[in-house]
């Protein structure tokens, strides 16, 4: 028997993306799985983005996409409800609108989640490398590391699989990691399928990347102090260990890397004693947006 699948995409702006993010899911290649529906819940958007998916439900005459538009932006917290509210399938599948999934990621995410003891699975985020240049290196880098935390404990982002054990989410602002939590909560496990490839563009630019790094150390403080929920790559011995690793090759990129994380960590925590709500509708960070620069 195949397994029913829902996925949901949370919008904010995503003209660039959203017809690719769209034809690479319709596209997938799918053994045991069944998508029943993808839900575009676009989250004040705008720009093109209701256009665009309106269009491309009527080019691929297809029931399958469902657009749920609001005019107020509220949050990517507010737009996973929706989805988990209006989804109809036991397995589920958020992705961020900014990414694209390799063609057979959805087979082996859900492969992973049929386990019975299995709640939510990860994906290996693979940052796009076009010129080799800084900002791709320090990208690249940062997800390889990321790669290898996830092998000893599941880093959760960008497209995850979970079973709906629960109704909705708190407001947060790495929802990834607070559906973890809540998810492992339950008593189910969390696991990585490193198989599963999703790819994105990384920031070309110190001021977007401090930004989003900020935001999610910002996040990730929070679930530590507040929920006692440590993500794999904030847990502070993992890290080290990973960066003192002989795998990991330590030259000026590593070095950079080190620098922009601990500036990041520092204005996070700073964020989380005294501005949190800024993040929870968090600024654009438009240089990862367009996969065809």
């Amino acid at each position: 028997m195949k397994t029913i699948v829902s996925i949901g995409i949370p919008a904010y702006n995503e003209e660039k993306n959203i017809s690719n993010i769209l034809n690479a899911l319709l596209n997938q290649e799918l053994k045991s799985v069944v998508i029943k529906e993808i839900i575009v819940v676009s989250d004040g958007s705008t720009d093109r983005t209701c256009e665009l998916v309106r269009d491309f439900i009527k080019k691929h005459k297809t029931k399958k996409i469902r657009l749920i538009a609001y005019k107020e932006r509220k949050g990517k917290w507010f737009a996973i409800n929706v989805f988990l509210k209006e989804s109809s399938s036991k397995y589920l599948i958020l992705e961020s609108a900014d990414n694209i999934p390799d063609k057979n990621a959805v087979e082996l995410l859900i492969s992973a989640l049929r386990k019975p003891n299995v709640g939510m699975v990860a994906s290996k985020i693979v940052p796009i490398i076009k010129k080799n240049l800084f900002w791709e290196r320090i990208g690249s880098l940062l997800y390889q590391l990321h790669h290898f935390a996830s092998l000893e404990n599941p880093k959760f982002g960008e497209m995850i699989a979970f079973k709906k054990v629960f109704k909705s989410i708190p407001k947060t602002i790495v929802d990834e990691e607070e559906i973890a939590r809540i998810v492992q909560n339950k008593g189910f496990f969390g696991v990585y399928e490193p198989r599963a490839i999703v790819y994105i563009k990384t920031p070309n630019n110190l001021r977007e990347f401090i930004s989003q790094r900020r935001r999610i150390f910002c996040g990730h403080f929070y679930l530590a102090k507040n929920k006692r929920y440590v993500a794999s790559t904030f847990e502070n011995k993992r890290v080290i260990k990973i960066i003192m690793s002989k795998k990991v090759k330590k030259d000026f990129i590593f070095f950079s890397l080190l620098f922009f994380e601990l500036v990041s960590r520092i204005l996070g925590f700073y964020d989380y004693l005294f501005n949190r709500e800024k993040h929870v509708k968090w600024e654009m960070i438009e240089s990862i947006k367009n996969f065809e620069q």
